[in-house]
């Protein structure tokens, strides 16, 4: 929640116009982390940039297949 919260005021006082692209839902999550990396000109900011993005996605990824995973054995477990 905070890293959501921090990135959208950053994008919001940095690129307004940007902003309301992603508010009406315009913007795919590649570009969004893109000009989420651009917010500052220091480069170790913007590898933290990816690679919180990257672990994001990945743990994602992780939760989905947990549940997925745990569905099929309830499902199974029936017949």
């Amino acid at each position: 929640m905070l890293w959501s919260c921090s990135s959208m005021c950053a994008i919001f006082k940095t690129n307004p116009e940007f902003f309301m692209q992603v508010v009406a839902g315009k913007i795919d999550v590649g570009e969004f982390v893109r000009q989420l990396a651009n917010v500052s000109s220091l480069p170790n900011f913007q590898i933290l940039v990816w690679l919180i993005s990257i672990f994001a996605i990945f743990t994602s990824f992780i939760g989905f297949d947990l549940g997925l995973a745990q569905s099929w054995n309830f499902s199974l477990k029936k017949y």
